[in-house]
């Protein structure tokens, strides 16, 4: 049968009562029985599936394979894609609320419930805080006492027996109206999907995320865990850049589940999420009916899918139909090309495919093994010469010698502050300067000040400024009180040059004050501008200082003007929720927004970073 044909005849049969389609299914299938393919009988039974069962039938698979055996294998395949499409929209959906969605609780056993912060198939998960800790904590809670949401007990036992900091810490479990609950540290962050989604990642920090996740995986591997269901709804990125595994809810542990066949087989454990899953584990049987043993190396293949995402954007079968994604990934046919044309580095580029490899035993032989590759090619992009040399001279009066200083972001090899900016040369271009950095240092480290949000008092902030030849150059900080300051001011030169604050590239200022919001603003004046007098800056301060309360803006926000122009840079901690109009950060770049106005208009270059600050 042609394929109009076949589609006629589904079309025929699409939308007959579920009491019906049995019957006429099996008389189609008697009455065209030569005439159909393989593939055809497959469809026109799982459109018998989909309508039984979205009915109510939960026998209809077993039915289905019991009446036609010699499509059994196929048959399960296609539900198994039902089930994991449903779960990929699941994931899709983590934030959207759903209609008859019941009222969240106030109270859950002891704990006090803030708000829901996700939600899949069996659990959802709270933001609680401990009575007696009065910390705020994570809570997974199955939906019913059913045997599936029961696996979260079991996830709970086999979380307390890693330690690894890339795997949130279990602090309690227990049950609440026969319903399981396991509490765990709170991570404050997003998912690595959102952060993919939301601000594309460099090359390098998909890399590095990628590469610590490996190493956490290497620990799980090591305590005889395999995780089963890595994937990038299950990954949260801390407010630090660092990446937590999460969700263990289909995670075997070899000293209980002994790789044994009870383990493979369980009906609520089919080895992940679809287009992140080993082309071995797809199946729970192969055409020889020999079953295949979930082991670390199909971990392996899930972290090398979870780099795939972070590079292209997308995961390896977004090509697929529905119809083809089955057997794309039953034999491992993901869309090569989409990584080629990423633009990602060609080593990159091999270490994705090497842990990509369909075959079992020619893959990256293991996450630690796949780990240190990844650190191996983040060493090399470190050790390369920068593309714009930093030269700094600094006398070094004790030798009479000259010194030339390059940071080199990530080395660690001294305990004292290290410069925190990469300089171009004098005669760089306005457009190679780049923009107004704010580095944060703690814990004898420098970070992106996106990663260390809510900035802490006490933690040292260095400013680096580009300023432009012919201009002369001010730093002001809109501090947390609402007061305008200036930190510095910059005379002009003919050439273009970075300016900081403090002055010495090895050193920081502690944050000081009340929590709140900061505002660092950098301004550049035209040479005609004439030097600013006592009463100038008393101006310069009332147009900068707030009217208004100076309210606090979220935990983990960052945002930058540039001449007026809003990007938000970091956009807090949650799974997202509504912003009201008149929020904190509205009112916050509202202001921020007419003073840029306003300095603007002057002939003032004006760039703001605004960031949050915690006690």
């Amino acid at each position: 049968m042609n394929d109009d044909q076949f589609e006629r005849l589904l079309c025929e049969t699409e939308g007959i009562a579920a009491t019906e389609v049995q019957s006429r299914v099996g008389e189609e299938i008697a009455k065209h029985g030569d005439q159909l393919s393989d593939r055809q009988r497959v469809d026109l039974l799982y459109l018998e599936y989909l309508t039984r069962s979205s009915d109510g039938d939960t026998n209809v698979l077993d039915d289905l394979c019991q009446r036609y055996p010699e499509t059994a294998t196929k048959l399960k395949r296609q539900a198994e894609v039902d089930t994991e499409l449903s779960r990929l929209d699941d994931d899709a959906d983590l934030d959207s609320p759903s209609i008859d969605q019941p009222a969240t609780p106030d109270k859950i056993g002891e704990y006090t419930v803030v708000e829901k912060i996700g939600e899949g198939s069996q659990a959802e998960v709270y933001r609680v805080i401990h009575p007696m800790l009065r910390c705020e904590l994570a809570m997974k809670v199955g939906k019913c006492p059913t045997e599936a949401a029961d696996r979260i007990l079991d996830e709970g036992r086999l979380l307390v027996t890693v330690n690894d900091s890339g795997i949130a810490r279990v602090i309690d479990a227990g049950l609440w109206q026969d319903r399981p609950f396991i509490v765990s540290e709170l991570i404050r962050g997003v998912t690595l999907k959102q952060r993919v989604d939301n601000r594309a990642l460099s090359h390098r920090e998909s890399a590095e995320i990628v590469m610590r996740l490996a190493r956490t995986v290497e620990s799980l591997h090591s305590a005889g865990i395999v995780h089963c269901d890595i994937k990038s709804t299950n990954v949260l990125v801390d407010t630090a850049g660092n990446p937590k595994l999460v969700d263990f809810g289909l995670a075997i542990n070899r000293s209980v589940d002994a790789w044994d066949q009870n383990a493979v087989n369980r009906g609520d454990h089919s080895g992940g999420t679809l287009v992140y899953m080993a082309p071995e584990l797809f199946s729970s049987t192969t055409g020889t009916g020999r079953h295949h043993s979930r082991q670390p190396v199909s971990d392996v293949f899930s972290l090398g899918s979870l780099l795939y995402f972070a590079l292209v954007g997308d995961h390896p079968y977004a090509s697929a139909s529905s119809r083809d994604i089955v057997e794309r990934v039953a034999t491992g046919k993901w869309n090569r090309e989409a990584l080629h044309a990423s633009g990602a580095p060609k080593k990159l580029i091999e270490l994705c495919e090497a842990a990509m490899v369909v075959t079992p035993n020619e893959r990256t032989e293991s996450a630690g093994l796949f780990a240190t590759e990844l650190q191996h090619w983040l060493q090399r992009q470190d050790s390369q010469p920068l593309r714009t040399k930093t030269i700094i001279a600094v006398a070094i009066v004790s030798l009479g010698l000259i010194g030339w200083i390059a940071w080199r972001p990530g080395t660690t090899g001294s305990t004292a502050p290290l410069p925190l900016v990469t300089l171009p040369v004098a005669t760089a271009s306005v457009d190679q300067l780049g923009s107004l950095d704010v580095k944060i240092w703690s814990e004898d480290r420098a970070f992106e000040l996106v990663h260390r949000v809510p900035v802490r008092s006490g933690e040292g902030v260095q400013i680096n400024a580009p300023l432009r030849g012919g201009r002369r150059g001010e730093l002001w900080l809109v501090s947390s009180e609402g007061n305008a300051e200036r930190l510095a001011s910059f005379p002009v030169e003919d050439e273009s040059r970075w300016v900081h604050y403090p002055a010495e590239l090895d050193r920081a200022v502690p944050l000081t004050g009340p929590a709140g919001t900061e505002a660092v603003v950098w301004l550049e004046f035209p040479n005609h501008h004439q030097t600013r007098g006592d009463e100038s800056l008393r101006q310069l301060s009332k147009t900068l200082r707030p009217s208004e309360k100076w309210p606090s803006i979220d935990d983990a926000m960052v945002f930058r003007l540039v001449d007026g122009s809003l990007s938000v840079e970091q956009d807090g901690r949650s799974f997202g929720s509504p912003q009201e109009i008149e929020a904190p950060s509205a009112i916050v770049q509202k202001h921020l927004r007419q003073a840029s106005e306003e300095l603007t208009a002057q002939g003032v270059s004006v760039e703001i970073i605004a960031f949050s600050h915690a006690d």
